[in-house]
């Protein structure tokens, strides 16, 4: 023993010490709220939890919670249990109609009524508050029954329940129980208000703010909030807002934190919206709250000052089984209708039912249905156990459910073909219905960071603590031997798994086994990512979201592996057909961890991830699909840059040097007043637009954008009758294909005609944060901000009147600390015209006359031509000095500053310019310049 002793420590001192003092205790929702959270300060060892997940990440197996599978209903929970469930589906059956409620978008006084009479909106209010005080597990049962008939009516009666007043339950004080329970029982609707136009998965920067009145007796409340479900008939809300508390850093000075309250609509200030138009759920009320200087009683605050987190985290994390359960219901109604289709259609001359393709459907959707359904029971056992650790098991339901929902769903609709696509069927409406459970309560993308930083915070507060053995190992002798005992069997191939295979029926062994060899292959994975990425874990979303895939396969395996133990223990009629799907669950799920974990330890795979991270920025980059219809795929995209506004004394090599740090430069092209600089690399482009517009260049303002056009030498028209830039003749540039022109025009995409530019905008103003502002003055469209140029920002509104309420409304009005300014933007063939701006893209009026005279003569010239070609290409040495002189009186300060100049090197440029100037004359027939057009320095 002493041996192996020695041996770990030599051996851990060279190949794992440096490592595990990387190791660290990550917050389960630093992903979500770095800003807010503290760090966490582990003090001695961690404490043991009995949660099968958390374990998981250690690769334990930790069975009290998963086995046996729980029956916690004795006989007269079980009797009060059947006598509720008749009258709840002939409820359905006979009273409610979801169609109707969903072509009406609301539900009729007559079904709520009945549902306040059953006291379905009271089912876990104890009843000394005149509730029906049901446990979890009766609950679980009773929301299957709303899930398989009507979702939008499960979210009416959930929006109230499940999170409404959820919160007074579980954190309220005696008095506030009193008060409330008995009201949201009786006909008062409940809500919780939690989400903000700038926070969604982020709880912690909301922006509602609560003070303390002066006398001490109120928090003013002042803020909004977006998409509650009950928004507009919830007369009891769970309200959360940002309140000042003592710094315990810093004495004497306070932080921001937040705090739950409980506000009435019969404060005062609290107003709703109209209901939103939603893709589905449309029976449930939806709609955004305003509290305007709200006076809630410092009675009402829940939970304590500053508390409000853990409150909302409780409050949903207590919640989400019951999604769950009602998942659970909704598929068990897909299915059957799948069923009664495909035993009564005959194809090919057989029942559908009997087609190998129709089999494997039916047979992956019942097994997610069970998957499902044994999740939401366990949670709901262990619950009634008194068990506080099924956090973790909680959110995995919810994903799983939600997910496993919308596919049985779609299959269903898959199975019946056109019928299911059909209205009257009714399977379209359950799945807009399913797609918001993917998003509300914590969307699944930001569940599954949660699931993975929890147990990574659990599993990496044990090897911190292996670490400080370490130090002191006489001390912690026992922690270091049974360290050492698996470490040393695992590496010389001798290790074997946690077992649990005694604890499942002799059927299950094998399954059993893959199972937990499966725990023992995580555990490592976890260890090994830890050791490799220490606190950056944090930001390796793409290991994070397969790592917490494994988590939730491997659960669900143990969850089935426990409930069919039991049908076979119990020898029910069932039992054949559970195991059976159990181990076809357990196969497919070790296949998927298999390859999740690979996944994670390959660095092929990792060096994928990295290309995924720049496709993604890419496309961002370019507003949306980066690349070119195939058609056009010859053109290059964005590596020209047009520089205007260029004083007369700026030379190339000042070119070069102004782009320099931005990318390796290709080509410059120059001409009087503008040129061109091209990259090697588009983002290069990019990065040099977003960086130098406006900036100065030898004592000038001058202006970046991205080039319109094709280079000379690429030109799209070439091959088919077209000349140097444009079109062939007799075809204009309008005419052409729309992907051509959506290519040339500079700046995303026009959605509607009626666009404003936002000028003055602050830098901590968002594009959500302007979009939202402009909202007051109508229907917005589109926004961004900052995206074109700092400080400017972009709104398109649906309608006329929309933009020129917006004007007259918030034109000169203050967001975030600017005065911003609201210039309307006509854009016609990608310009912008822009009359009440002191801005423009050409610094002289003289400058734009002399272009437009060029114009003019362009098209004279062009007219010339087309009565004799041999004539332009033979142009005098007269007219060429005609044409100059005439330059030269258009723009009479410019010339005179050139022939004031003594210069040499000016002067040599100057010539060398003209003579360019000359020959490209002759060549192009006088082109003017425009950013349309791209110069060939070689012509």
């Amino acid at each position: 023993m002493y041996r192996t002793g020695a041996y770990l420590l030599q051996t851990a001192q060279k190949t794992k010490n440096l490592s595990l003092q990387r190791f660290f205790s990550v917050t389960a929702t630093q992903c979500l709220t770095p800003k807010n959270q503290e760090k966490t300060i582990n003090k001695g060892p961690p404490e043991d939890d009995l949660s099968f997940t958390m374990n998981l990440f250690r690769g334990h197996v930790e069975t009290k919670q998963v086995f046996p599978f729980p029956q916690t209903l004795n006989e007269d929970q079980a009797d009060n249990l059947r006598m509720l469930v008749d009258p709840v589906n002939k409820f359905f059956q006979e009273v409610n109609d979801p169609a109707k409620n969903d072509t009406n978008e609301k539900v009729d006084e007559k079904t709520l009524s009945a549902l306040w009479e059953l006291g379905a909106f009271g089912l876990q209010v104890p009843q000394d508050f005149g509730g029906l005080g049901l446990n979890n597990t009766q609950y679980t049962r009773l929301v299957q029954i709303v899930g398989a008939n009507d979702l939008a009516l499960a979210i009416v009666l959930g929006a109230h329940q499940s999170i409404g007043f959820k919160g007074v339950l579980l954190f309220g004080d005696e008095n506030q129980r009193q008060k409330y329970l008995p009201r949201v029982t009786a006909g008062e609707f409940a809500a919780f208000c939690l989400t903000e136009p700038s926070s969604g998965s982020d709880a912690g920067s909301i922006r509602s703010r609560a003070v303390l009145s002066p006398d001490g007796k109120h928090y003013i409340l002042n803020g909004s909030k977006i998409w509650i479900s009950n928004g507009g008939i919830a007369e009891i809300m769970t309200v959360f807002a940002q309140t000042p508390v003592d710094d315990p850093k810093n004495p004497g000075k306070t932080i921001d934190k937040v705090t739950a309250f409980i506000v009435e609509r019969s404060f005062g200030g609290v107003t709703s919206g109209p209901p939103e138009k939603k893709m589905g759920i449309k029976a449930s009320n939806t709609a955004e709250i305003y509290y305007d200087n709200v006076k809630v009683p410092i009675e009402n605050v829940l939970g304590g000052v500053g508390n409000g987190f853990k409150v909302a985290m409780n409050i949903l994390n207590n919640g989400r089984f019951g999604m769950a359960a009602g998942m659970a219901g909704t598929m068990r109604a897909c299915i059957q209708k799948a069923v009664e289709f495909a035993t009564t259609r005959t194809q090919f001359g057989a029942k559908i039912d009997t087609f190998q393709g129709i089999q494997e459907k039916l047979a992956r959707m019942t097994t997610l249905q069970y998957v499902t359904e044994s999740m939401a029971y366990m949670i709901s056992g262990n619950m009634d156990s008194g068990s506080k650790h099924y956090h973790l098991e909680a959110a995995i339901s919810k994903v799983f459910g939600s997910e496993a929902a919308w596919y049985v769903c779609d299959e269903a609709i898959q199975i019946l073909g056109g019928m299911g696509f059909m209205k009257e069927a009714g399977l379209e409406r359950v799945l807009r219905d399913l797609r918001i459970f993917r998003i509300f309560e914590g969307t699944n993308d930001i569940l599954r960071l949660f699931v993975a930083l929890t147990g990574i915070q659990y599993a990496g507060a044990h090897l911190k603590e292996l670490q400080m053995a370490f130090k002191n190992p006489t001390a912690n002798l026992g922690l270091i031997f049974e360290e050492a005992s698996k470490r040393v069997v695992r590496k010389v191939g001798l290790s074997s798994p946690p077992s649990f295979s005694h604890l499942v029926h002799r059927d299950l062994a094998s399954s059993a086994n893959d199972v937990a060899k499966l725990v023992d292959e995580y555990g490592q994975a976890i260890e090994n990512v830890l050791i490799k990425y220490g606190k950056s874990i944090v930001n390796e979303q793409y290991i994070l979201n397969r790592l917490a895939n494994a988590a939730i396969d491997i659960y669900a395996s143990v969850v089935v592996l426990s409930r069919a133990t039991q049908s076979l223990n119990d020898q029910k009629k069932t039992a054949q057909v559970e195991k059976y799907m159990a181990e076809s669950w357990v196969l497919e799920a070790k296949q998927r961890v298999d390859m999740n974990l690979r996944t994670v330890a390959s660095g092929r795979s990792l060096d994928n991830f990295t290309k995924m991270s720049s496709i993604a920025k890419s496309v961002c980059d370019a507003g949306g699909v980066p690349h070119n219809n195939p058609r056009f795929s010859q053109q290059k995209m964005g590596t020209r840059v047009f520089v205007g506004g260029l004083t007369y004394r700026v030379r190339e090599r000042d070119i070069e040097k102004f782009f320099r740090k931005y990318g390796r430069i290709k080509e410059v092209a120059m001409k009087n007043g503008f040129a061109f600089v091209e990259f090697d690399d588009y983002r290069d482009a990019d990065d040099a637009v977003y960086e130098l517009n406006g900036k100065e260049l030898l004592g000038e303002r001058v202006s970046v954008e991205r080039a319109r056009g094709t280079p000379r030498g690429s030109d799209q028209w070439r091959g088919s009758g077209g000349r140097g830039y444009g079109p062939p003749r007799g075809r204009s540039r309008d005419n052409r294909d729309p992907d051509l022109r959506a290519h040339d025009r500079y700046g995303p995409p026009t959605r509607t005609e009626y666009r404003l530019i936002v000028e003055n905008l602050s830098s901590r103003v968002s594009w959500q944060d302007l979009k939202d502002y402009m909202r007051q003055a109508g229907e917005v469209t589109y926004a961004d901000a900052h995206k074109q140029r700092r400080n400017e920002g972009v709104v398109e509104f649906a309608s006329y009147s929309d933009m020129k309420n917006a004007i007259e409304k918030l034109d000169d009005s203050e967001l975030n600390g600017r005065r911003i300014r609201l210039i309307e933007d006509r854009r016609r063939g990608g310009r912008r015209s822009r009359s009440s701006s002191s801005r423009s893209r050409s610094r002289s009026r003289s400058r734009r006359r002399s272009r437009s005279r060029s114009r003019s003569r362009s098209r004279s010239h062009r007219s010339s031509r087309s009565k004799s070609r041999a004539h332009s290409k033979s142009k005098s040495p007269a007219h060429s000095k005609s044409r100059s002189k005439s330059r030269s009186r258009s723009n009479p300060k410019r010339s005179k500053s050139r022939s004031m100049s003594k210069d040499k090197d000016m002067s040599k440029d100057r010539s060398h310019s003209r003579s360019v100037s000359k020959d490209r004359h002759s060549k192009s027939n006088s082109r003017s310049p425009t950013k349309d057009n791209f110069l060939d320095k070689n012509a």
